[in-house]
């Protein structure tokens, strides 16, 4: 399995595509994967899903929401105070 770094720089290569922004879709993709999970664990806790494996995604979901945070204040890209 390839490094992060690795992966973005073949990434960059093959798409002609700049990675300046990346934090930028990073926190986006870190932020909707906490909705989708917290979709699913919203069922769980209803009732209405019976996958076993769902009972852990409350904590998933704060974890993945925290990091998007936390990237988000300490990105290059996050406006100066």
């Amino acid at each position: 399995m390839q490094s992060r770094a690795d992966l973005m720089e073949r990434y960059a290569k093959r798409s002609g595509l700049a990675l300046d922004a990346i934090d930028y879709y990073v926190v986006l993709a870190r932020f909707k994967m906490a909705c989708v999970l917290e979709g699913g664990y919203a069922r769980y806790v209803q009732g209405g899903a019976d996958n076993p494996k769902m009972a852990s995604f409350g904590q998933v979901v704060l974890d993945m929401a925290r990091r998007a945070a936390e990237l988000s204040r300490t990105s290059k890209l996050a406006p100066t105070p």
